[in-house]
């Protein structure tokens, strides 16, 4: 998936199950999704399993997404509703005045969604550290950045097809060493 792709085009590519479009997604709305759920909830521990819960559900049910629609306010409104049911949630533990089972004993999905994000995000790290240094920049600068290809071209002084290339062989590199 090389190029600045449009949100239509990243949903239609959600829908049949492609997972370069869920990581362009990610790199797209993590930031501002995960701002805005800490503006909501007040901790950012809680914030990035929330924003991650976020993605995981567009994964989910990407087969609900509608083309038509704006993704950011879909991911927003979803963002909104994740949080408010997480604050939902802590009055109800609070309320409650039955003891329930130890904090500590207890595995929550969110916990082992954060796990297994930190150990992709960490080998990711890791693959592309790995990369040839003007890979690993042209690799940077479009996820981590979202500057187009045409952006990277004239900052870099290198071709459009140059970029394309580089990121080509970055996303082979991953997909080589994460299978």
């Amino acid at each position: 998936m090389t190029g600045n792709i449009s949100d239509p085009d990243l949903v239609r590519s959600l829908k049949r199950g492609s997972t370069a479009a869920l990581e362009r997604l990610f790199f797209r709305y993590y930031s501002i999704v995960l701002q805005f759920i800490k503006g909501i909830v007040k901790r950012n521990d809680i914030a990035e399993d929330l924003a991650m819960e976020v993605f995981m559900k567009v994964w989910l049910f990407r087969d609900r997404l509608d083309e038509k629609k704006s993704i950011r306010n879909y991911l927003f409104v979803l963002s909104k509703n994740v949080s408010l049911n997480y604050l939902d949630s802590v009055v109800v533990k609070r309320t409650k005045t039955v003891p329930d089972v130890p904090e500590d004993t207890k595995v929550s999905q969110s916990a082992d969604n954060s796990l297994i994000f930190n150990e992709t995000n960490r080998q990711l790290f890791s693959i592309v550290s790995r990369m040839p240094e003007q890979r690993q920049l042209v690799f940077r600068m479009s996820r981590y950045e979202n500057l187009s290809n045409q952006e990277i071209s004239e900052r870099l002084g290198l071709s459009v097809r140059t970029v394309e290339k580089h990121l080509q062989l970055a996303l082979r590199d991953i997909r080589s060493s994460m299978n």
